[in-house]
């Protein structure tokens, strides 16, 4: 919604913004340029009703807050956007790299920027292409290694190499990945760290082999995962519902797949939540819940 004017300049309501309801203002020719000293140049910059010309005015300016808002704007036109990708400051390239309309061959110069927060937010970007990912999956900093690891389409071929990164937090984000290939789970289910064999107990694609194999875990949160997996076996429910440990068989009594009779045994077990977590599952059953 537009409001009031003062020569060529208008006021551009954001209202559609539940965080903002002011107005900020745009300016459409030339002869206003002179107005935003008055009122803001980043509001003009972030501004997606400002025109063309203003926006390349404010390419120079030495306020790197403006170029970065221009970066960010979505209707920056391609050819500002290139040549913001090459600004001095990383925080600018950092939003030229954040930006959805990014041009691909933008987006793969800046894979390689110097600054690895222009790298992190590459792997951000929906528009980033697959090759892209795999060569960041061996960036030099885990920050972006994680970030690629986290994504969940990251391509196959990235969580193969990251499966095999020196930082077990990566490696953990690799075993939850749904797009995670199956001989990479079977892999990771043999980690030296509990907390990657975790991830890989829990992860729905995790073959039921190796499930049977986690839920006799020697760590306790390997089982309570495996408990916890709805493509765990019944009869490793089963089993698992007369562990030592009381936590994993209160996971068992919360698992949907857990048979009656299960449930039934274990509405009587020693510990309180147990049992009141067992006696919950019976009455959803019967529900039909």
């Amino acid at each position: 919604m537009l409001g009031e004017n003062k020569g060529n300049v208008q006021w551009w309501d954001r209202n559609d913004d539940p965080h903002d309801d002011g107005k900020i203002p745009y300016c459409d020719v030339d002869d206003d340029f002179d107005f935003l000293m008055e009122y803001g140049k980043v509001s003009i910059a972030e501004n997606p009703k400002t025109s063309v010309e203003v926006l390349k005015k404010l390419t120079e300016d030495e306020d790197y807050k403006v170029r970065e808002a221009i970066a960010e704007n979505l209707n920056t036109p391609v050819e500002i956007i290139e040549k913001l990708a090459e600004d001095e400051s990383s925080d600018v390239r950092l939003k030229v790299a954040g930006n959805p309309n990014t041009p691909v061959e933008v987006l793969v110069k800046l894979a390689e920027d110097e600054n690895f927060y222009v790298r992190y937010a590459i792997v951000g970007n929906s528009k980033t292409p697959v090759e892209v990912l795999v060569k960041l999956a061996e960036d030099e900093k885990p920050y972006v290694r994680r970030y690629v690891a986290e994504k969940p389409n990251a391509p196959a071929e990235a969580l193969v190499k990251l499966a095999e990164d020196e930082y077990y937090k990566i490696r953990a984000d690799v075993a939850e990945n749904p797009n995670i290939p199956a001989e990479v789970l079977k892999k990771l289910a043999k980690d030296e760290e509990a907390d990657v064999r975790c991830k890989v107990a829990g992860n729905p694609r995790t073959p039921v082999e190796v499930l049977k194999k986690l839920a006799e875990d020697e760590n306790e949160y390997v089982r309570v995962d495996a408990a916890g997996n709805l493509n765990t076996p019944v009869e490793i429910l089963v089993k698992l519902a007369g562990d030592e440990n009381e936590y994993v068989r209160e996971i068992v009594a919360g698992n949907k797949k857990t048979p009656v009779e299960v449930l039934k045994k274990l509405a009587e077990d020693e510990d309180e939540d147990v049992k009141e977590k067992a006696s919950e599952n019976l009455r959803n059953q019967q529900h039909g819940i």
